[in-house]
């Protein structure tokens, strides 16, 4: 028995009890078994990829882009506010 039998006689008689109910009224053909089986021994022989490079340059772009959004959308948030503060501090005179 290769591992692409092992597999597709596992997928054929389903002994996985979460499983069962999924597939009771309509099992997977000889064709999808065929294909799942297929696929697992493909994906069994192959190196996962590390993609921890580009997660994090993405982050860093998506971090600057956010950070150019705010500074825009908020550039002229609390100018008069400001303004007032200072005059008041600036000016003794003209406090209540």
């Amino acid at each position: 028995m290769t591992f692409g039998d092992e597999i597709a006689s596992v997928l054929t008689n389903i002994p996985f009890p979460t499983m069962i109910p999924v597939f009771k009224g309509h099992p997977l053909t000889l064709e999808e078994t065929l294909n799942v089986a297929a696929f697992l021994k493909e994906t069994s022989s192959s190196q996962p990829q590390d993609l921890t490079p580009t997660v994090v340059i993405i982050a860093i772009i998506g971090f600057l882009v956010l950070m150019i959004v705010i500074g825009f959308v908020w550039r002229h948030r609390l100018v008069s506010v400001r303004a007032e503060i200072v005059e008041w501090y600036r000016n003794p005179d003209k406090r209540s």
